[in-house]
């Protein structure tokens, strides 16, 4: 559909209602006239021949209306869901069967778009529209709900969705899918309920690194952003009984030093990027790597906080983020920690619903949000990262993308929970 269509497409519409309902004020009157028994039988025959033009006039004008009517719905999308880069918008592609269902399911049209795509002087948007079956690139006014997947880190990406969301009548769930950790640790840290799922923790500075590693025989260092993108580092003390010794861990790569060039050696790694520091623990591992669970927590169809998914993975304090493996929490649990494994997950589940219905007060609009842990020897959880949208392929890795298409559909349900809400409040539904 054309942009000059949206100017046009509901004249067109109305007018075609009004032709359909004078042709039949027409068939009417021919009715009544051929019904009169003073007209001869030709002038009978002459005017049936005239009453089936006008039906069939009328059926085809029926026919045009109601796909005007198609497109005048279409044109109202009021669901969207944002991605960003050449890989979730292969996953979007590769989830449309799913999409079909979502939107036969609700009875909503969903506009898949980036945010390069939009038109906020136009309030348009151009993407691939899911309508019951149909599937295809089309143009349309910005949709009134958004589920954001993306990570915006252009300056470009960073204003527009700073404009969408000022944009009225104009809802954005996650808005903002990456956070500053240092921040998000300082929040938590006045909640109560979850003292025991943080480890001490400040900025990473030379004083504070020496402060940490006199108190403790083990420490982590975390970006305070870009979690995935950058090392996680593990720096552990008096290495082999030598005097004011380290090694600096990232995955399976050691590097050992004296104290006085500690951390000279890891500003060469981490360069000007702003980490943290944390007291170190000794994790539960598999195989010689460190696990680290991740909770995924989504507001459901009634607009509350519920844990979808656990599972476990290899990567943060790998080398560089790299990837290890992905597995179902319970799976791993089971096998290398059997008598605490429901424990375990239920301190998990419980933390992450603290910490998000905590969080929301403080972040509008959240409503997927992702968790990772470690777990210490003993089978206790710490925070290590909180973050929004899932940014990875995790969801992918287990059960052929089922637990992808649950997530989908949580996220969906969502944006169908706050339309028919704000439905309900104006009276419509």
């Amino acid at each position: 559909m054309q942009v000059l269509c949206f100017n046009t497409i509901n004249t067109l519409y109305n007018k075609g209602v009004q032709i359909a309902e004078l042709l039949a004020q027409e068939k009417e009157i021919l009715e009544g006239l051929i019904a009169d028994g003073s007209l001869s039988e030709k002038d009978k025959n002459d005017l049936s021949e005239i009453y089936m033009q006008v039906e069939e006039m009328r059926e085809k004008r029926l026919l045009i209306n109601n796909l005007l009517e198609i497109y005048r719905d279409i044109k109202t999308v009021d669901t969207g869901i944002l991605y960003s880069g050449k890989k979730q918008k292969s996953v979007i592609i590769n989830s449309l069967e799913q999409l079909k269902s979502l939107s036969r399911e609700h009875g909503i049209s969903i506009i898949c778009f980036s945010i390069d795509e939009l038109d906020l002087e136009k309030e348009l948007v151009s993407g691939i529209l899911v309508s019951g079956d149909f599937v295809g690139s089309y143009i349309t006014q910005i949709p009134s709900y958004i589920y954001n997947l993306a990570l915006h880190e252009k300056t470009s990406s960073i204003r527009g969705m700073r404009r969408l969301r000022m944009m009225e009548k104009i809802t954005v769930i996650n808005p903002v899918n990456r956070f500053n950790q240092s921040i998000i640790f300082d929040i938590l840290a006045s909640i109560s309920d979850i003292d025991d799922l943080m480890l001490p923790y400040d900025k990473l500075s030379q004083a504070i690194l020496l402060e940490f590693l006199q108190k403790y025989d083990l420490v982590f260092l975390v970006p305070e952003r870009g979690l995935f993108v950058h090392k996680s580092i593990i720096i552990e003390k008096n290495i082999d009984g030598m005097h004011n010794s380290y090694s600096i861990n990232i995955g399976e790569d050691k590097v050992f030093c004296q104290e006085n060039y500690l951390f000279l050696n890891i500003r060469k790694l981490i360069k000007e990027r702003k980490y943290m520091v944390l007291k170190g623990t000794r994790l539960l591992g598999r195989g010689g790597f460190p696990l680290e669970a991740r909770v995924y927590i989504q507001k459901d169809a009634s607009g509350n906080w519920q844990v979808t998914e656990m599972l476990v993975k290899e990567e943060n304090l790998q080398r560089g983020g790299e990837r290890k493996g992905i597995y179902l929490l319970h799976d791993i649990l089971a096998d290398i920690f059997p008598e605490q494994a429901d424990e375990v997950e239920e301190k998990l589940y419980s933390y992450s619903i603290n910490i998000c219905v905590y969080l929301s007060y403080y972040m509008c609009n959240l409503g997927s949000c992702t968790l990772d842990f470690v777990i210490d020897e003993k089978g206790n959880p710490y925070l290590l990262y909180f973050g929004g949208c899932e940014q990875n392929d995790h969801l992918f890795q287990i059960k052929n993308g089922e637990l992808w298409w649950r997530y989908l559909k949580n996220s969906m349900a969502y944006l169908v929970f706050l339309r028919n809400q704000e439905k309900q409040n104006e009276g419509v539904v």
